[in-house]
């Protein structure tokens, strides 16, 4: 999967075949075909790899006994910073991700975007019991808000000329408001 990042950064996605990613990998193409249909299945093996970090990550964030909610916040609002920065260096992947995912939308095959939905809902129940912690109310459904929130701040700055500035200034932006919005809703 390397060398399949490699090859869509370089030529794109619509431009990448198969065989360029076997060859940049040094493997035969039919060796590629045993575990991959398509450049698709390339992309969506990335993807669910990508998700499964992150969710990991998640699961591992675990604020430390007798941590009061300014401390529960920061390791929060830390680990989006630690998020977004990941993503401004694969940034030119989303368009390719992303592109993958309304290709399976608009042809009715509901199978990715329903695990990626309960990927963001995994995410979502994650931070919300770290959230828990601050005595928050409704800590569910703010990890869901912040969930979508940091998804659509990363999706729109993959698009925009400078996005790693805008990604950037969008995170602290969320950090700020996620630290205003919890300390504030709970003092």
């Amino acid at each position: 999967m390397a060398a399949a990042l490699v090859v869509f950064r370089q030529k794109g996605f619509s431009a990448t075949r198969v065989e360029d990613i076997s060859k940049a990998a040094g493997i035969a193409k039919g060796t590629c075909y045993l575990y991959f249909k398509s450049r698709n299945e390339i992309a969506e093996a990335i993807l669910e790899t990508v998700v499964q970090r992150y969710l990991a990550r998640a699961r591992e964030l675990v604020p430390p006994d007798g941590s009061g909610p300014a401390d529960t916040v920061r390791l929060l609002t830390n680990e989006i910073r630690s998020l977004t920065r990941e993503a401004g260096e694969q940034i030119s992947l989303i368009p390719v991700l992303f592109s993958v995912l309304v290709e399976r939308l608009v042809s009715g095959d509901s199978e990715l975007p329903r695990r990626l939905g309960e990927a963001f809902s995994s995410l979502a129940g994650a931070w919300s019991e770290i959230l828990a912690a601050t005595g928050y109310p409704d800590s569910l459904q703010f990890a869901r808000t912040v969930v979508s929130m940091l998804d659509g701040i990363i999706l729109h700055a993959a698009l925009f000329d400078d996005p790693l500035v805008e990604l950037n200034r969008s995170a602290e932006t969320l950090c700020g408001l996620l630290e205003k919005g919890i300390l504030g809703g709970i003092g």
